[in-house]
């Protein structure tokens, strides 16, 4: 086991000698600005790098790599992370340092960049934080800022980066039991303009890793469906009725027509359909049991059970 206070010595040692340029065996140039290195830590740190080493390449064999797509400024935080152990990410450079992390593959880093990020996320820089855990492959990272997004649809519906979803992405937010919103009209509009922004190209689902491409009526149908379409407005329903993207789909119609009945019917005598409550409604979705003169209810999204008092 790994003794804290024994690592971090190592590491201050380390730095010492780094900072005084001795026993450098290996130059890093990054923007023509040069950087004393030493073979053996680099190696043991970057995947990259010590592959490059222990090859024929022309850079291991004059000890010396200069190194494009990434500025001083970035690799001066990567090496302040490997021979000190300083943490040198801000909200502003974590991107740079981390897309440089991923080439140079250097796995603790990476790891350091990703906490990072997911610790600052706001909505000044979610769509960055998107497009580049999207990038580099970071689930994590993408299950976070996605996470993000839901707890903040309102505004996040709003930007340039909700267009950027894929089919999927998108479908996985509609039907999320967790979806922060006041209202379902607010998640009916963003399914009309997000059908309406890709109507012009096909939409492609992965699901399973296979490729399918969806047309416009399939797509919008499967968002209704996924939707909570009973929880809407009636004013809403009413207007989907005479949207044109509605109209031209005879199962899309069909499915705002059975939501309008819901309405109609809870205000007439009742209703005997079953609506699925997000959780930010404030109501539950329960199965109720009578046992031993009890009863006792099951919330289904909660996974416990309640007991109701006389």
């Amino acid at each position: 086991m790994v003794k804290s206070s024994i690592a971090c010595g190592l590491q201050a040692c380390l730095g010492q000698q780094w900072t005084k340029d001795d026993y450098s065996d290996f130059t890093v140039v990054v923007d023509d600005q040069e950087f004393q290195c030493h073979k053996f830590i680099l190696g043991a740190c970057s995947t990259f790098l010590n592959g490059l080493m222990r090859s024929d390449m022309i850079e291991n064999n004059q000890h010396r790599v200069v190194l494009t797509n990434v500025s001083k400024e970035t690799f001066t935080v990567i090496l302040n992370g490997i021979y000190k152990g300083e943490d040198g990410l801000t909200v502003d450079n974590v991107i740079q340092v981390w897309n440089a992390t991923h080439l140079l593959d250097i796995a603790f880093l990476i790891e350091e960049c990703e906490e990072f990020v997911m610790k600052n996320i706001t909505l000044s820089n979610y769509g960055d934080f998107y497009c580049i855990s999207h990038s580099l492959n970071s689930e994590k990272v993408l299950k976070s800022v996605q996470r993000f997004m839901m707890d903040n649809f309102e505004d996040f519906q709003k930007s340039t980066s909700f267009y950027k979803l894929s089919f999927e992405e998108f479908l996985v937010m509609v039907d999320d039991h967790f979806l922060q919103i006041k209202s379902e009209d607010i998640v009916v509009d963003a399914i009309l303009n997000w059908v309406k922004y890709h109507t012009k190209k096909p939409i492609v689902s992965t699901v399973m890793k296979s490729m399918t491409y969806l047309s416009k009526e399939q797509t919008l149908v499967k968002l209704l469906k996924a939707a909570r379409l009973c929880l809407a407005s009636r004013e809403c329903l009413e207007k989907l009725m005479e949207n044109p993207l509605i109209c031209s789909n005879p199962e899309a119609l069909k499915i705002v027509h059975e939501s309008l009945l819901f309405h109609w019917q809870a205000k007439c005598y009742g209703s005997n359909y079953i609506v699925r409550y997000r959780e930010c409604s404030g109501v539950s979705n329960v199965m109720a049991f009578v046992s031993n003169g009890e009863i006792k209810v099951y919330s289904i999204q909660r996974n416990c059970f309640y007991k109701i008092y006389p």
